[in-house]
């Protein structure tokens, strides 16, 4: 019995270890597609991946339009105290995202 639950708590935890989210790490086709750079990208998926989840789940770029992250984002970096720049990075790296999904 004890190994049955040692089993069940193994295989809950690979389940919902596998259903986090995981973002995409930045490409050159993104940058290109943005007009940006790569280090940019990689500082807002870093910034994304550190500031968001201290507080929520992480959501996929593509649960929302850009609209829609422009204000989840201006409600949020208040509270994550982040800087208009670092707010910024996020976004650019979040866009860039779903357009290289297009």
């Amino acid at each position: 019995m004890k190994k049955f639950k040692l089993s069940l708590v193994i295989m809950t935890l690979l389940v919902a270890a596998s259903c986090a989210v995981k973002y995409a790490g930045p490409t050159q086709k993104m940058a290109d597609q943005c007009s940006t750079d790569m280090a940019s990208l990689e500082m807002g998926k870093s910034l994304l991946e550190q500031e968001c989840q201290d507080c929520h789940k992480l959501y996929r770029t593509t649960d929302f339009g850009p609209e829609q992250w422009q204000h989840i984002m201006d409600e949020m970096a208040p509270k994550a105290k982040i800087t208009d720049a670092q707010k910024d990075q996020i976004l650019t790296y979040i866009t860039c995202d779903i357009k290289s999904k297009k």
